[in-house]
Parts: structure tokens; sequence; C-alpha cells
């Protein structure tokens, strides 16, 4: 077993969006009773000693999940800057892709997402190699009673890795990347506003399920810009037509409310004290389809501000 090392789960690349000068960003958090803004590096936040490590393996195999996660993030890098550059809605297949990709992998990627897979997996491994097995019966010449306990004694290490194996494919295979990537997309450039763009230790904002009619996704990819995918381009429609300060401030609002301990970036503290949880919010695990509670409409006349509800942001 090699030896214990940093796993990120708010890949370093992305929170150096939000680096200033010195390399550092401005991190915030409870402290006691009150918020706390202190400046860190990347590389020494949102991480987990061997969070993604697979257990009871030779040492190169140990980090296999990791290098995978890797991968992603650096042509989530690639996209991300072309995004910022150039014309998103002329982003080529590849890019758009690459970012899909990477926004799921965002939630799928958390430490109590990774602590729930883990868990899943071995009650279901354990399960289907506990049933009662013709062929291994017939074939079983060791004292072993069951598939279950032959596999604790010559090959425990499926067992134990059963569940963070199958993030990779939780990422890839699942039937939430096929129907984001068909989603209509849009990239909010928020130079004009004096805010920037937030980010924390859960960095994407989701209201609905998948299938939801009204599903809409929002994900910071720098101070300055946000994505948003949604099923309807009439959704994307509204957000547009609301003030850009309005929208970020929503954004902000959604993104620092969800956090389990940490949020990132330049804001008042006022504004971090208002949202920034004492205890981390319930989470669901993956994206589930259909649920979240029905959106509340917008009542005519109503001021930009107020537009809250349609991201289930309502306070």
């Amino acid at each position: 077993m090699s030896r214990p090392r940093a796993h990120h789960f708010v890949p370093q690349f992305l929170l150096r969006r939000w680096a200033d000068a010195d390399g550092r960003v401005q991190a915030w958090r409870w402290d006691g009773d009150q918020v706390r803004s202190f400046r860190v590096r990347p590389s020494e936040t949102a991480h987990v000693r061997n969070l993604y490590a697979r257990e009871l393996v030779p040492p190169d195999e140990q980090h296999n999940v990791e290098r995978f996660l890797s991968v992603l993030e650096a042509r989530a890098a690639v996209a991300i800057d072309a995004a910022v550059s150039g014309d998103f809605k002329r982003l080529p297949d590849e890019h758009l892709h690459a970012l899909a990709v990477f926004m799921i992998a965002s939630h799928v990627r958390l430490p109590h997402h990774v602590d729930h897979m883990r868990a899943q997996g071995r009650r279901v491994v354990e399960e289907a190699l506990s049933r009662p097995d013709p062929d291994f019966e017939r074939l079983n010449t060791t004292p072993a009673r069951n598939l279950l306990e032959w596999t604790q004694q010559h090959n425990p290490a499926r067992i134990a890795n059963f569940g963070i194996d199958t993030l990779p494919g939780v990422v890839l295979r699942g039937g939430s990347l096929d129907k984001l990537i068909k989603m209509q997309w849009m990239l909010a450039d928020f130079k004009s506003t004096p805010f920037e763009a937030l980010i924390s230790d859960r960095p994407l904002v989701l209201y609905g399920g998948i299938d939801h009619p009204q599903h809409l996704q929002a994900f910071a990819i720098g101070p300055r810009h946000v994505i948003f995918a949604a099923p309807s381009g009439e959704t994307l429609n509204r957000i547009t037509r609301w003030m850009p300060r309005d929208v970020l401030r929503s954004f902000n609002q959604a993104v620092v409310g969800q956090c389990t301990r940490f949020a990132y970036g330049r804001a008042e503290a006022r504004f971090i004290e208002k949202y920034l949880p004492r205890s981390p919010p319930a989470s669901r695990f993956p994206i589930e389809p259909n649920s979240g509670a029905p959106l509340r409409q917008q009542e005519p006349g109503a001021h930009a501000g107020e537009w809250r509800p349609a991201l289930g942001l309502a306070e």
C-alpha cells in the first residue's frame, strides 16, 4: 500500500481561477458563533486523505480512480479556457462533453457520496455473493460455505472496492450524462457586475431531478462566469431577462447555502453569514430523476430579484 495522499474533491485547477496574485483564494467557514474569512492555497483545502483510494491492492492500482478524475479535470480545464475565451455557442462537441462529464463528476465525487458508494457497494456485493450458487457448491473444494466466504478469503479487494470502482461508470455511463449533454446550455458573463460568483465545497447547483421539466443546473467556472443548463430553452431565456446582479446573487445564495463546510471567493461577510449553513444540508445521491418540489410561479410584475423560486432558492 502506497503512502496516503490528499485527494481533492474540488479540483485545484478550478479553485485557482479564484486565486489572487499570491496564489491564494479567500475561504469562509463558521468558527464558533461567527463566520471567519481566511486565505488558503487550493492545494490546502477541499481534500480528504485517500478519498478515492482502492484497498487491498498493489500500490500502482491504489489510485486508479483518482487518476481517472485527473484525466477528466485536464479535459475540463481545456474546455473551460475555450468557453471563456471564445464563442460559447460555437463550443466544439468534445469541449461540451468534457464540461458535462466534469459537472456530473463534481457532484458524484463529493466525500459524502463516495462514502455512500463504498457502503452501498459492499452491501450489494455481499448480498449477491451470499446467495446460493449451485455451480459454486458443485465445484467448491474449500471450507468456504458460500461464494462470499470464498471471496473474503481469496479476493477481498473485490468486496472492499466494489463501491468505489463504480464511480467512473456512474459518471460516464449513468443516464444523467446523455440527458445533460442534450440540454440547452448558456454561459453567463458577470464582468459588468460589481460582485463575483462564489464556489463552495459542493460546487454544482441543482434544482429538481434530471427528469424534472424545469430542471436546472448551474456551475461556476470562474469568478465571472457561470454555466447554466436546462431541458427547456425558456428556462434559460427567463434568466437572461433578469438583472445580472440578481442572477448572480441567487446563484451565490444557492452555492453557499448548500456547502458542507467551506465557501470560496470574494464576498461581503454579511452575505456569507446569512447563507453559510452551520451544518451540512441534506443531499440525495445520485442525481435522482423526478425529485424536487414543484416550482412556485413568479407573480406577474414581480421584481427581478424575486426570481429565486425558479431555482428553488426561496428564503
